[in-house]
Order: C-alpha cells, then sequence, then structure tokens
C-alpha cells in the first residue's frame, strides 16, 4: 500500500458539508462569490508535506476565483520554520490588512500571543495542523482517531507476522503534549479489545539520549513493537541501532522520519492530509464569507499512512472519493 486516506470529505465540497448550501436551480450558484485578502504563515515550502499545503491550498484558490470569487492569497513562509520568521509573517500580516489568516503549524500553541494581535485587529484566524488557545476554525487530523487506526494498522501487522499477544512499548515526546496524548489514548483504548499490552507512554522530553536509553530498556523487555506518538518521538525511534524485527510505527513527517520509513528503518509512517488541509482552509473563507458561523469547529482532515519502502509522495487531491490511493 503506497497510501491510504481516512477522510471525511473532499475539497471542493467543504462548502456544501459545512454550509448546507444548495442551488435551488440549476443555474443557481450554490454559494455567494466573495471578495477577502488572505495571508497564509506556514514554515517552509520545500519540505514536501508544506508544499503539498501550499499548492492545494493555491489551486482551490484558483477554481473559487475561477467561479466568481475574488480571493487574494499572500504567501508568507518562515525558512526552516524559524519561531521568530513566523512571528514576523504574522505582523506583516496585519500591516497588509489581511481578512483572514491561515495560521500552519505543528505547534500553533506557542504563537498564542501574536495571533491575538492578529485577531484584535480584526482578522479571523483558520487553522491548519493544529489550534492554539485562541479559538477558530481548526483543519486537521483528529488524533485520538488516528491513534485508533494506527492500532487497527498495528494489529493487522502483527496478524500477519503471525503475532497474537505481547508488549507494545511508546515513546512520547513532552507529558504535557495534549496532541500526543489524544494519540495514545485513542490507540490504547483499542488494544484493550485484545490480548496485546500497552505500556504506559515513556517520556523523553525531547532529549536524545534519553529516547534511546528508552528504546533499549524496552528492547531489552522483549517488547513486539514501538509505537511513537509525535515527530521528536518518532525521529529517535529511527536512529540507527541493534537490528530487530520489531514493528516500529510513527506519528508525523519530516525529513528524517521520510528518509527512514523510505528505507524501512520504521515500518508504517502516520502523517496528516495536507493537501486536504490545504484546500479546505479556502473553501472555509468562502463558507465565513457566506455568514457561516465556524468559530471553534474542528474538521477531521484524516490521516495519510507510508509503510516501509513506499516513497513518501502527496498526490493532488481526486475528483472522485476514495478511501485507499494504491
Amino acid at each position: 500500500m503506497k497510501k491510504r486516506y481516512c477522510r471525511m470529505l473532499l475539497a471542493g465540497a467543504l462548502l456544501f458539508a459545512l454550509t448546507g448550501m444548495k442551488a435551488a436551480a440549476e443555474d443557481e450558484e450554490p454559494f455567494e462569490p466573495v471578495s477577502a485578502k488572505i495571508a497564509v504563515v506556514a514554515p517552509d515550502v520545500t519540505e514536501e508535506y508544506w508544499e503539498a499545503f501550499l499548492n492545494a491550498l493555491l489551486k482551490e484558490t484558483e477554481e473559487l476565483n475561477e467561479a466568481g470569487c475574488q480571493i487574494e492569497v499572500n504567501e508568507l513562509y518562515a525558512e526552516n520554520g524559524s519561531r521568530l520568521e513566523m512571528i514576523e509573517n504574522i505582523e506583516t500580516a496585519i500591516d497588509d490588512g489581511a481578512d483572514y489568516l491561515i495560521f500552519a503549524s505543528p505547534n500553533a500553541q506557542t504563537y498564542t500571543n501574536a495571533l491575538q494581535e492578529a485577531a484584535d485587529e480584526g482578522m479571523r484566524i483558520i487553522y491548519a495542523d493544529t489550534q492554539a488557545s485562541l479559538q477558530g476554525t481548526l483543519f486537521a487530523a483528529d488524533d485520538f482517531t488516528g491513534g485508533c487506526q494506527a492500532a487497527d494498522t498495528l494489529i493487522e501487522m502483527l496478524q500477519k507476522a503471525g503475532v497474537g499477544k505481547g508488549m507494545i512499548g511508546v515513546l512520547s515526546a513532552m507529558k504535557d503534549d495534549q496532541q500526543e496524548q489524544d494519540r495514545y489514548e485513542g490507540f490504547a483504548s483499542v488494544m484493550e479489545d485484545t490480548d496485546f499490552t500497552v505500556s504506559e507512554p515513556a517520556y523523553s522530553e525531547g532529549d536524545e539520549q534519553k529516547a534511546e536509553e528508552i528504546l533499549t530498556d524496552y528492547i531489552d523487555k522483549g517488547v513486539i513493537a514501538l509505537y511513537a506518538t509525535g515527530r521528536n518521538a518518532t525521529e529517535s525511534m529511527a536512529l540507527p541501532g541493534e537490528e530487530n524485527d520489531i514493528i516500529k510505527i510513527g506519528w508525523d513527517w519530516s525529513p528524517d522520519n521520510k528518509e527512514a520509513v523510505e528505507e524501512g528503518t520504521i515500518s508504517v509512517l502516520i502523517t496528516g492530509s495536507p493537501e486536504l488541509m490545504g484546500a479546505y482552509c479556502v473553501d472555509a473563507v468562502v463558507a465565513i464569507g457566506n455568514n457561516e458561523d465556524l468559530n471553534g469547529l474542528m474538521i477531521d482532515t484524516g490521516i495519510s499512512l507510508f509503510e516501509a519502502g513506499d516513497e513518501v509522495v502527496y498526490e493532488e487531491l481526486s475528483t472522485e472519493e476514495e478511501s485507499e490511493l494504491e
């Protein structure tokens, strides 16, 4: 399997799903065209994940403009995901008088103060991937559901390997990271109904040496699989080490994690679906412009799964709904 989407909706259909707007007649527009100035603040788009996000966002904008909208997009990207540059880009969006701020970040919570300044200027906040404590509209994978899907995937792999019981070690980075907690809880909830035992998360606190010690301890205890709940934890799990048959499944795109799954160092990589996030963010602008209240709404854009040896490539959205792309 090269790639699998677990998703609710297709880009372009979001307007109808969110607003319930339908054409009353064959020649009637299903939505009122809007005019809007959008600032997109995101990490470095030279990384494939965020590049796919941008491409989908721009493609959806082009299609909406062809349908009568007048949407202007100002692309503001931070080299290497620089925190300082991300904050400066939010300030640029404020100075430019943007109507909407689409903020894409794996750690939006750390930018709450800067985002509050944007909101105080009347800007509507639309989040991709994660959300700050400041309320807005979020498009991201539902982490609890994704954890459940990760567990289903691992169970299937273990069954194929003829393994019906044993301990699964869990590696997380930070104890207070709600995203990682949700991924663990979803995973553990599925495993409760099996003969597998799931450890409590062991926290590396971002310390590479500590992560290696945790992994070594798990291996010494004879775990049959490892589950990493975040980017840093997955990177640690993929570090070169003793050869073994332990199945390793982990979350989040990064250059190191991409390389690890393509080379087979980890068994499964779970990421979000950046194409859906990008397209939906622009659809939300049109829905809000049609007087729909989306504030506080979270839309699950699903996950993408890549198995060992797969090429990690994000493709353009299909015009036909599919649950799997092979």
